[in-house]
């Protein structure tokens, strides 16, 4: 979901956003790309539809155009190049004075120069913007000493205080009141209809000879202007969102425009969005009447009476964020509909954290959104954009979706493996499915199918051993809907691309026949039966166990190498008393050591060391023999078949006698 611009603060709204049902948006930013751009211009008697060539101005209404816009604004406002090739160039500061100064680009001039002509510090008087006034003005003092103030402001404000107007001349004629009037239904309204924000801009001379006015007394300061032109600003639907919304109302969930701005440009934006639909009943209304509608003559909010005006509700214009969270209250607390409402909300400012609080999903602008709406908000947009709330109600509903294509497949596959066991040991008296083919069946149901099934990402439309149909059965339940196509965007989800592959390949591994995987049976497995030497198989007894066969060759190989410890003892022995050593003479002996000088002949003593050794052999290699008895000496051993057949073939040990006789000899 980061991905897709929702920094997810609570991790349960996540699954809340699948259940929503409304949506009140915000429109400046959200709907709209929150970059105000002038579309309409009127000057010199003449509306245009489009921005105007330079040459169709008149210079010097042009020039003081040019000059009013530069001045009268705040120097922080500026627009810089694009951040990346191709890009937009960037608006910093105020949204409205960034479009008044791309007019000026637009017209082929530039508005720094002026700046750098005239610093702030020359600046002799400033009337900054507020609400009550909805105007700005700056005063500039000329070098003969009489003074030009620059005004710009709601148009509907400012045409007010004018009472002369450019022609399309460049000269000043007078601006009356029906003159008035008749410019507010020819161009005011058609702008605003037009979904437009309308700017005037003036301005005014004070002469020398009238001496310094009294600038504290702004009634008569803000009076008597010359209007310079009315401009038309639009702030452009994202190009998105008019699909976002209609995805939205499929889906089954009323989306609702909440802004400040006038009913007009609010409803002309909702219709360009797609909010407003032609034949459709719905309320647009302002502020000033939604409170009329629900309060009681105490003016207390009956939820009877927002009962009335909720469902049919689609855009509400200059409304407080106060109306805001009384609408969401309204809609969560209703019951004239069968199933409760489900409201996500958005919002920037910190006077809507009471309603993103409210709110089932609140979202707070990660771009223009105050830390207040940050924190009160479950989800941040990233890019404040509508559509990223979409992509937030795609993730929701796709974890419901999950689930059930999981249990869909779950179901389906315990009913087989229910089937198949009770069926199959009722025919065979014996269950069909044994250890290993239970744990590979779980092992697929459980593990590996959850894992490709809930890592589907989000659409638009939001037994025995496993056999070719867990694995088909695996694609099948992806489509919980009734869709056909179960193949449908099935290579954006590698995860279950690479369970399904795995799957099969084990599959393959399974049905080739065993002796044709001799290298992979044999791996980790002893010597069989048929590996071993026909002399080892061939003993005295006609039938042998198998493993009573590995002990006697065990055995066997122990005397062996004890015998050669008997011959080097013996020859040993010989050595040091000259005389031949006899068969088993060492064992009956309690230990024999050689005791020498150079004058007394070697005298036989005891040696430990040699009897502790031949009576490890012995004491090993009797245990675990049926008959220890009848083989209680390494000779009598010897004469055993079996021990003649692994030694006397491959190795010549030297006997007593012959020792002996060689040490005679020498």
């Amino acid at each position: 979901m980061m991905k897709d611009n929702n920094l997810v603060r609570h991790l349960d709204a996540c699954e809340t956003m699948g259940n929503a049902t409304a949506i009140c948006s915000d429109k400046t930013g959200t709907l709209t790309m929150n970059r105000m751009t002038v579309v309409q211009v009127y000057v010199g008697d003449t509306h245009y539809m489009a921005v105007p060539e330079p040459d169709a101005i008149k210079p010097e209404t042009l020039e003081v155009m040019v000059n009013s816009i530069s001045i009268n604004s705040a120097y922080t406002t500026k627009i810089l190049p694009p951040e990346r090739e191709g890009g937009l160039p960037r608006h910093v500061g105020n949204k409205t004075e960034c479009s008044l100064l791309g007019l000026v680009l637009e017209l082929k001039r530039d508005y720094q120069p002026i700046r750098d002509e005239i610093p702030e510090e020359k600046l002799y008087k400033v009337y900054t913007f507020n609400s009550a006034r909805k105007s700005m003005s700056t005063v500039l003092k000329n070098a003969d000493g009489s003074f030009r103030m620059y005004s710009k402001g709601a148009s509907e404000i400012v045409l007010r205080k004018c009472s002369q107007i450019l022609d399309s001349q460049g000269k000043k004629r007078s601006f009356s009141p029906k003159d008035r009037d008749e410019m507010v239904r020819k161009v005011i309204e058609p702008m605003a209809c037009d979904g437009l924000r309308t700017i005037c801009v003036a301005y005014r001379d004070f002469p020398l000879e009238a001496g310094e006015p009294n600038w504290d007394n702004e009634n008569d300061i803000l009076n008597n202007l010359t209007c310079i032109m009315v401009v038309g600003i639009e702030d452009p639907v994202r190009p998105e969102v008019p699909a976002a919304i209609a995805m939205c109302q499929r889906a089954g969930i009323t989306v609702r425009m909440v802004t400040g701005d006038n009913i007009n440009t609010a409803r002309a934006i909702a219709t360009k969005c797609g909010i407003l639909l032609p034949g459709e009943d719905f309320l647009c209304m302002e502020g000033k009447e939604f409170n009329l509608r629900i309060r009681n003559d105490l003016g207390e909010v009956e939820q009877e009476r927002l009962d009335k005006v909720w469902p049919n509700l689609r855009v509400l214009a200059r409304s407080s964020p106060t109306d805001k969270h009384t609408l969401v209250k309204g809609i969560i607390d209703s019951t004239v509909l069968e199933t409760r409402q489900v409201v996500a909300v958005t919002g920037d400012g910190t006077n809507d954290g009471p309603a993103l609080k409210k709110a089932d999903v609140g979202f707070a602008m990660g771009i223009a959104g105050t830390d207040v709406a940050k924190e009160a908000s479950d989800i941040i947009l990233t890019d404040d954009n509508f559509s990223s709330i979409v992509k937030a109600v795609m993730w929701g509903r796709n974890v419901y979706d999950s689930i059930s294509k999981f249990l869909q497949f779950q179901l389906t596959v315990n009913v087989v493996a229910v089937i198949v066991a009770f069926t199959g040991a009722c025919i065979t008296q014996d269950s069909p499915l044994k250890a290993v083919q239970m744990l590979w069946v779980n092992l697929i149901m459980d593990t590996l199918a959850s894992l490709a099934l809930a890592t589907e990402p989000p659409t638009d439309s939001s037994s025995s051993l496993p056999s070719s149909s867990l694995l088909f059965n695996e694609i099948n339940a992806r489509k919980i809907h009734g869709e056909r196509n179960v193949f449908e965007g099935i290579y954006r989800n590698p995860i279950f691309c690479s369970v399904v592959l795995g799957t099969f390949a084990l599959q393959l591994i399974t049905a080739i026949p065993t002796h044709r995987l001799k290298f992979l049976k044999e791996a980790g497995h002893g010597s069989t039966k048929a590996q071993m030497p026909e002399e080892d198989l061939n003993g005295d007894n006609d039938e042998i166990d198998h493993a009573e066969l590995e002990l006697r060759r065990g055995q066997i190989l122990w005397f062996r190498g004890l015998n050669r410890i008997q011959t080097q003892m013996d020859v040993v022995y010989t050595f040091q008393t000259g005389q031949a050593a006899v068969p088993g003479a060492l064992r009956r002996q309690p230990s024999v050591v050689s005791q020498h000088n150079d004058s007394v002949p070697p005298k036989t003593v005891s040696s430990p060391t040699h009897i502790k050794v031949v009576n490890a052999f012995r004491s090993s290699l009797y245990e675990g023999l049926e008959n220890p008895e009848s083989r209680n000496s390494i000779h009598s051993f010897m004469a055993d078949p079996d021990f003649r057949s692994l030694s006397s073939e491959n190795e010549d040990y030297p006997t007593i006698q012959e020792t002996g006789d060689e040490i005679a000899a020498q």
